[in-house]
């Protein structure tokens, strides 16, 4: 049972951060379709700055996202509400959301962070393993589409951070280098040469760069919008205690200990991780 020094650790908020969500949700095909305008009426009624479109990944379906919000728990309890409202809505129309994990996701961007802050949450992402501590949170068949090859998973393992790059991280983050990386870059977006640029946005976390956020991958897809509120301040928590993670990193003192105290100093308790992964496995 928490105590009541726990309950006001567990306070904590991130004004100084913004997030945003892409939820993919697959709808059960029935005869017709659906009129999208009806979607946009249940939308409407949300708070967030929801929009929706649709994605090839998730057919038939919808993804829907919100404008960047502070990490407050009033906004993450609208979140909540929100989501609340959209699966009701989504009853009433006579739709059934699916479970499609190895094709629809939640998508969790976090902005407000200075580039070198990005960089450690990468080397700690990678290099710290933190992207294998954080797999019980996700549904297991989710889990498998880290080592899938390039072209069948949008969610794969990051084994190096000049996998972000065309160009190794020592040369980009010079002037020089800067300069080439935004030309590949150019190159890439407006003449669509993948290939030339050497990257794309496909892995468990990935640098956003016309968003200027950090964009978590793993999550499979839902409208639980507690679970997702609890992801949000979780993620906020990491990117918030990035500096101490990482000089224990650098001291070989990093594990899963460390990273879970830093996450309760945050506001984000056992009994929070636990309900996601729960609701990862299913139950």
């Amino acid at each position: 049972m928490e105590s009541f020094r726990d309950f006001l650790v567990l306070e904590s908020e991130y004004p100084n951060l913004t997030f945003g969500v892409e939820v993919e949700v697959a709808f059960a095909a029935r005869e017709g379709g659906w009129d999208d305008s009806q979607i946009q009426q249940v939308i409407s009624q949300m708070k967030l700055g929801w929009s929706f479109g649709h994605d090839q990944t998730c057919i038939p379906g919808i993804e829907m996202k919100t404008k960047p919000n502070p990490i407050t728990d009033a906004v993450l309890q609208t979140l909540k509400s929100d989501l609340d409202i959209f699966n009701v809505g989504v009853q009433k129309l006579g739709l059934q959301i699916v479970k499609n994990p190895g094709r629809c996701a939640t998508h969790i961007h976090i902005g407000g962070l200075d580039e070198t802050t990005k960089v450690k949450i990468a080397k700690l992402w990678i290099d710290g393993k933190v992207q294998d501590m954080e797999i019980p949170l996700i549904d297991p068949e989710r889990r498998k589409l880290m080592d899938a090859p390039s072209g069948v998973s949008y969610m794969r393992r990051v084994n190096s951070i000049n996998q972000y790059q065309t160009l190794p991280h020592s040369v980009a983050t010079t002037g020089l280098g800067k300069f080439l990386q935004k030309t590949l870059s150019w190159l890439k977006n407006t003449l669509g040469m993948d290939k030339f640029a050497g990257w794309d946005k496909f892995y468990s976390m990935s640098p956003r760069g016309g968003l200027g956020t950090l964009e978590f991958r793993t999550k499979e897809s839902t409208t639980d919008g507690h679970e997702i509120g609890i992801l949000v301040k979780t993620l906020g928590a990491f990117c918030s205690a990035a500096d101490s993670l990482y000089n224990k990193m650098q001291s070989g003192g990093l594990d899963s200990g460390s990273v879970r105290q830093a996450l309760y100093k945050g506001g984000v308790g056992a009994r929070d991780l636990g309900y996601v992964m729960r609701r990862a496995a299913g139950r």
